[in-house]
């Protein structure tokens, strides 16, 4: 294909992954879905709309939040810095304004829209402005995309939802692959523009080392992405308490897992309960290592990310070790 024809099928692949990401699938959309051979396999035999609605509520609204705050942010809360960064780079391309910018399907639409200027341009033969669009794509996947892709993709890879998780693998080799081909048809211009592509997380807190470090501490680090390296859903959270058959309670995922460690005190399960998380940490290090071999051009964004979730699985060996000495 030339640069129209990949820039247009760009702008359309984007477009797709946004729509499903932000409204789920839908009877519009299941036409276009059922041609992508990855995702055709994990569809329903019998689509039922309102069931699909259902799963998509479920799964972003309570238990993966697809956001760059809540994976990148320390404070774990929606908007902030990141959606403000987000919303200046639509601004500053002259994109619609939008409350939850750096929502994962409006990120993607906003690559998509860039897909759509570029090819336009480039159709009516407006190289230099395309080119500055091309700039705008690459700055925007290294600086924001690629930054919280990683993560997320392991989340949904591990959320019992098959399509989702396709949806996501695929959507990482989207980016993957766009960032790969402007690197390659664009290298004069590369070589110019100094993007941050030297990524690392904010500083995590050693809870080891602060004394009298509480429960609520503990489960803060725990379900703080950057600090832990993980994305502990809601619905992990339950499968834990259902394992170890304690009470979880009710409330967001900082509550739940509170309540969780601190039943397990109650009910001296505390080792058996620690094993089980650093068994989680092991299979999301693994992730990052499967990811890192499939993708490892973008090695530099995923190798913070198992960094910190193989740090947690120290943390809570040391944990396991303190609880038996105190026995």
């Amino acid at each position: 294909m030339n640069r129209v024809d990949t820039a247009s099928a760009r702008h359309h692949t984007y477009l797709l992954a946004s729509r499903l990401f932000l409204g789920g699938l839908n009877d519009a959309l299941l036409p276009y879905v059922e041609q992508i051979p990855e995702l055709a396999t994990v569809c329903p035999h019998r689509f039922d709309p309102e069931k699909e609605a259902v799963d998509h509520h479920q799964i972003f609204s309570f238990d993966i939040f697809p956001y760059e705050s809540i994976f990148r942010d320390p404070s774990g809360l929606l908007g902030g810095a990141y959606r403000s960064l987000v919303q200046e780079r639509y601004e500053r391309s002259a994109f619609q304004q939008i409350i939850n910018a750096d929502h994962i399907g409006y990120e993607l639409a906003f690559l998509a829209y860039l897909c759509s200027v570029e090819a336009t341009m480039l159709e009516s033969n407006q190289v230099v402005e395309a080119s500055h669009v091309t700039q705008e794509q690459y700055g925007f996947l290294q600086d924001h995309l690629l930054r919280w892709l990683p993560p997320f993709v392991n989340a949904l890879a591990l959320s019992g939802q098959p399509f989702y998780a396709t949806l996501g693998q695929l959507t990482l080799q989207l980016a993957y692959d766009h960032l790969l081909q402007i690197d390659t048809a664009d290298n004069k211009w590369i070589n110019q523009v100094n993007f941050h592509s030297d990524f690392t997380l904010p500083d995590a807190p050693d809870i080891l080392q602060e004394n009298q470090t509480s429960l609520k501490q503990v489960s803060r680090f725990l379900i703080t992405p950057p600090y832990s390296g993980l994305y502990l859903s809601h619905s992990s959270i339950v499968k834990l308490a259902r394992n170890h058959q304690l009470p979880r309670g009710f409330g967001d995922r900082h509550q739940l897992l509170t309540n969780l460690l601190r039943a397990a005190g109650q009910y001296e399960v505390v080792p058996a309960l620690l094993e089980q998380l650093i068994a989680v940490t092991i299979t999301w290090n693994h992730a990052y290592q499967k990811q890192i071999e499939n993708f490892l051009e973008i090695e530099n964004w995923i190798r913070p990310w198992q960094k910190r979730a193989a740090e947690t699985s120290s943390y809570l060996s040391q944990m396991v070790n303190m609880v038996s000495m105190a026995v």
